[in-house]
């Protein structure tokens, strides 16, 4: 009897303290939402995957799992993240751009200061890279990959046609005529994404003075160097040397690459595999070189992007974000995430030998050449100006002929510059 009064009586106890911790329990703990990484790469199911991937490793390292949740446009996904970066329902961490791209971000105390975590990583990340996530002292992001850009070209027009890899601009453009005079148009380009339109346009200022190429990334000069650099470009167009501005780049690459629409494209380390691999291209018709500049006392130089990802400061649990992003930065969450996408890892200590081959080739061009690597325009083009010289150059694409009135334009937007 005794023993039955001790049971009832535990019982009863028990479900009093956790009636209490149920009824204590504040509203943010009942409605926390789900932990969310958001990203623009809904068109690139390899991506979506790669996050997918981390999101289980970094479950098993830490005890937290996201979920990846992506946008099919990027104007889709820059319109909802701006939306929700100042409530509650801001994702715990989100994919964006690095450099002047999140000043605006940073301003508005949008998101969390990760200085500590960079602290505590220094050993792994070059101060270059540092410096591309840090404003006014303050380190905001992080890294997941980084990616360069030079040409991939098809190997198997190239040994039919006898062609090889460029030492000279000269050489350069032989390639491009002797793929015209067979029927087939030199490179890939498109206004698929709007942002496209600053590659070809970087790539060339950066070929007549890398150094310029940076000034001009803060400000718009109405000089020679523009002017040579946009000549050329327009000369390229009027040409034909470039696919049609209505070409699908990002859906339809691999395709045309097969069907030999092409022969070269000038785009991102993560584009054969993202890409052209996902859409059948066997890798070992894969071929890659650095552009040689076209002035010739310019020294070779080469884009890069960072992909970034940010902390919301709003959301409600980002110290467990801040954890994740911690475990991310680390060689074993660096390693991981290289492996998921097999791509290059910011972080300087993981090893590579788990790259794909075409990877692996051009690490070793990039370690013999050693080209000038600089950041991209969209990264680092202030936010005033970023939109309206993308707009610009799309324009100046469909209608080359129109050379003055777009040097004019590019010209009057210096004044909207900061520090103009």
């Amino acid at each position: 009897m005794y023993k039955m009064i001790r049971i009832t009586t535990f019982i009863i106890l028990t479900f009093i303290v956790f009636s209490f911790a149920f009824f204590l329990k504040s509203p943010e703990q009942e409605d926390l939402p789900p932990l969310l990484l958001t990203h623009d790469k809904g068109t690139l199911p390899k991506f979506h995957r790669a996050f997918e991937s981390q999101a289980k490793k970094a479950e098993k390292a830490t005890g937290i799992r996201f979920t990846a949740v992506s946008s099919h446009t990027t104007d889709l996904f820059i319109s909802r993240t701006v939306a929700n970066l100042p409530t509650r329902e801001a994702p715990a961490l989100f994919s964006w751009w690095h450099g002047d791209r999140v000043r605006d971000l940073v301003e508005k105390n949008l998101v969390t200061d990760l200085s500590e975590l960079w602290e505590r990583h220094a050993e792994y990340y070059p101060p270059s890279i540092r410096q591309s996530y840090t404003h006014e002292n303050k380190v905001y992001g992080f890294p997941y990959s980084i990616e360069y850009w030079p040409i991939w070209y098809n190997k198997k027009i190239f040994e039919r046609l006898d062609l090889e890899i460029p030492e000279t601009w000269e050489d350069f453009i032989k390639i491009c005529e002797t793929l015209k005079k067979n029927g087939i148009t030199p490179i890939l380009s498109s206004l698929q994404h709007s942002w496209y339109a600053t590659i070809w346009f970087s790539q060339l200022l950066m070929g007549e003075d890398p150094d310029y190429y940076l000034q001009f990334c803060r400000n718009c000069f109405k000089d020679q160097k523009v002017r040579k650099a946009m000549t050329i470009w327009q000369d390229m167009i009027k040409k034909e040397y470039f696919t049609s501005t209505s070409t699908r780049m990002f859906t339809n690459g691999g395709h045309l690459w097969k069907e030999e629409a092409f022969g070269m494209v000038l785009c991102g380390s993560w584009y054969p595999s993202a890409i052209l691999m996902a859409q059948g291209v066997a890798e070992e018709n894969i071929g890659v070189f650095i552009l040689p500049s076209h002035n010739p006392d310019a020294r070779v130089s080469l884009m890069m992007e960072t992909g970034a990802i940010f902390v919301a400061a709003n959301n409600p649990q980002r110290d467990k974000a801040t954890i994740i992003a911690d475990w991310w930065m680390g060689p074993e969450g660096s390693l991981e995430f290289s492996k998921a996408l097999n791509t290059f890892s910011a972080n300087s200590h993981v090893d590579t030998s788990h790259l794909p081959e075409f990877r692996q080739k051009f690490l070793k061009q990039l370690d013999n050449q050693k080209p000038m690597v600089l950041p991209r325009f969209w990264e680092t083009a202030p936010g005033e100006i970023l939109q309206p010289v993308t707009d610009i150059l799309a324009r100046f694409m469909m209608n080359p002929d129109n050379l003055e009135e777009t040097l004019e334009q590019l010209h009057l937007l210096q004044k909207q510059a900061p520090g103009e």
